[in-house]
């Protein structure tokens, strides 16, 4: 283990690590990895982060996916495989839910926190599901379990690439499944996801989620 600690804080020092928005090297006091403070702070907010989006009872939404910062931060994050922007985007996510009002979603009876799932062939590829990274950071800091309460039932063709409404939700009807459904649904479920676009696949996600018993269900998004 030291043999390893030692190359790779010889490996920082010989290829400092550099901002993926500016590729400036990050400056000590920086709070993550390959995103400098600078462009973490240009990220705008959404003024008003709620989205209505049935079978949901309340859906946050932090940034809007235009700001040219946090699109890229999603690219990066998502094609270039930068998996430790997790944690800016994760701080996102809990910035937004703070300001949702989750302290009461919490409160008497705390929700199980989990994520929309990608099919076993695109986690292969990507290595990670971007979502489930986002959901550990957010229950971390809640104190919240995590668990993967939907699966992936086939590899549908990318939603990003289906501009129309109804062509995404053809596309993505049925494709989510129950993990385990013999057992009973929690009472309450925060779903998370990185983007809302057309809110096709937070939609389906929840209609599988509502249909097992879930009373109470909040969906949360880093940009839509």
């Amino acid at each position: 283990m030291e043999k390893q600690s030692t190359w790779s804080k010889f490996l920082t020092l010989l290829f400092p690590p550099h901002c993926v928005i500016c590729f400036s090297c990050r400056v000590h006091g920086d709070l993550f990895s390959f995103l400098c403070a600078r462009c973490f702070l240009k990220i705008r907010q959404n003024k008003n982060p709620l989205r209505l989006l049935k079978p949901f009872d309340r859906v946050l939404v932090y940034g809007p996916y235009a700001d040219p910062t946090l699109k890229a931060l999603i690219f990066q994050f998502k094609f270039r495989f930068v998996k430790e922007l997790s944690h800016p985007l994760g701080e996102l996510l809990i910035a937004s839910l703070n300001e949702g009002g989750i302290e009461t979603f919490v409160s008497l009876q705390k929700p199980v926190v989990t994520f929309v799932p990608l099919a076993p062939l695109r986690v292969r590829w990507r290595g990670f599901n971007q979502s489930q990274l986002l959901a550990h950071a957010v229950a971390s800091y809640f104190h919240l379990p995590c668990l993967p309460l939907l699966e992936r039932s086939w590899l549908a063709p990318s939603q990003a690439k289906l501009k129309d409404e109804v062509a995404r939700a053809n596309n993505i009807k049925g494709a989510f499944s129950l993990s385990a459904p013999e057992s009973r649904a929690p009472q309450k479920v925060l779903l998370i996801d990185d983007v809302l676009t057309s809110g096709s696949t937070l939609k389906e996600a929840g209609r599988v989620l509502k249909k097992w018993g879930v009373k109470e269900l909040w969906g949360a998004t880093v940009a839509g």
